[in-house]
């Protein structure tokens, strides 16, 4: 948890938006990222999450200030993640 940070995640079925919000100002430090699961994990220096599609997923770590994006791991065949913020456990199909 980052305590000047809110995360927020809308959205359903494999179609989520993700936005970072300061509670310290400026208030939207990104908003409409768009990922793949509500599964996400805070780390010291950013966000984890799925991103992608089917055959195709992502999982990738944005910046707390939403200046850059890296990916972490590209899977083709994923049956289930769980993400941490000193690791990723999955499983695949």
């Amino acid at each position: 948890m980052i305590p000047d940070r809110v995360l927020v995640v809308t959205g359903i079925a494999g179609r989520y938006n993700m936005s970072l919000i300061s509670t310290t100002g400026p208030s939207v430090i990104f908003k409409n990222r768009q990922v793949a699961s509500p599964r996400l994990a805070f780390t010291e220096s950013g966000v984890i999450y799925v991103t992608g599609t089917p055959g195709a997923w992502t999982v990738a770590e944005t910046s707390l200030d939403g200046k850059s994006t890296r990916t972490l791991l590209k899977l083709s065949d994923l049956s289930d993640i769980a993400l941490f913020p000193r690791g990723i456990l999955y499983e695949e199909n």
